[in-house]
């Protein structure tokens, strides 16, 4: 969609590789959560199920058509979408909300903390 907007042509291996990042990092991140704030967990869960969707919605997107996307629902005065453009609508809302609910816990951690956990994780898991 973007490729088409501002004409980039950005090829299919570039989208592959930031669909694996995204899903490497939304990992880590998800991983430090569950493990480090303990309250609205199944709100994370959810939220974490949903990310993977659209992940997979859009490699598959990519994968089959040729512009990157099957866009099937029509809402005429408004917007063409699909199924994974929903998903990422309940992404973005119940983040929000996981966010709001746990802000105390989430304005004292810093990237830092997730990258040092992550690599105590891998290291910890090949000793």
């Amino acid at each position: 969609m973007i490729n088409d907007y501002f004409g980039l042509n950005v090829g299919l291996l570039p989208h592959v590789i930031l669909y694996l990042l995204i899903g490497i990092l939304s990992s880590a991140y998800y991983s430090f959560y569950r493990n480090n704030i303990r309250e609205n967990t199944k709100l994370l869960d959810t939220t974490i199920i949903f990310l993977y969707a659209v992940l997979i919605c859009a490699l598959i997107g990519n994968l089959v058509w040729k512009k990157g996307t099957l866009d099937y629902i029509y809402l005429v005065p408004l917007f063409v979408f699909d199924l994974k453009d929903t998903y990422a609508d309940a992404v973005i809302v119940l983040f929000m909300i996981y966010a709001i609910k746990n802000r105390t816990q989430l304005n004292l951690i810093k990237t830092r903390d997730v990258f040092l956990y992550v690599k105590n994780k891998l290291t910890k898991d090949n000793k």
